[in-house]
């Protein structure tokens, strides 16, 4: 797994440590434990997620491996539309809104409406104040879905 982080400097190493071990707080809270710019961490995310077309802490830990949806939780998920978007996450679940509308052929604001019908079907409603990138992400925390401890470990591996 480190594979990902050797062609960081040290700074951006930091950068990445700090966010997995602190994946809901903002880039400036980040920035301000890892001291660094936002920059470093943006440059940071790029290098690590090269290629990609988003760069966000959820992708990350997507391509780290740290987020499974179980396939047999649709079962919970009434209606075609609805699962049929859940499908998408299920399969690519750092998938942004127009990915998954590009995925299913739903319009993004017809995505972004029936994803909140998913979490519905969890009994999950998202803390207030909670920052709308970050929804997600707690989602899948909560169904037990993202591993953040074993991101954290990592954080610690990549000094």
């Amino acid at each position: 797994m480190t594979d990902l982080f050797n062609s960081l400097t040290p700074l951006e190493k930091e950068a990445i440590r700090a966010l997995l071990e602190n994946p809901f707080l903002s880039h400036n809270e980040i920035c301000e434990i890892a001291y660094c710019s936002r920059t470093s961490l943006t440059h940071a995310l790029s290098k690590v997620l090269k290629g990609e077309s988003v760069q966000s802490r959820l992708r990350l830990l997507d391509r780290m491996g740290l987020i499974h949806i179980p396939p047999d939780s649709i079962d919970r998920v009434k209606g075609k539309m609805v699962k049929t978007i859940f499908q998408a996450l299920i399969e690519n679940p750092s998938a942004t809104l127009l990915e998954v509308s590009e995925i299913t052929g739903y319009a993004p604001h017809t995505v972004r409406n029936q994803s909140k019908k998913v979490y519905y079907y969890f009994d999950y409603s998202p803390p207030i104040g909670l920052p709308s990138r970050l929804v997600r992400l707690d989602f899948y925390v909560e169904n037990g879905w993202a591993d953040l401890q074993k991101a954290s470990e990592y954080g610690r591996e990549i000094r």
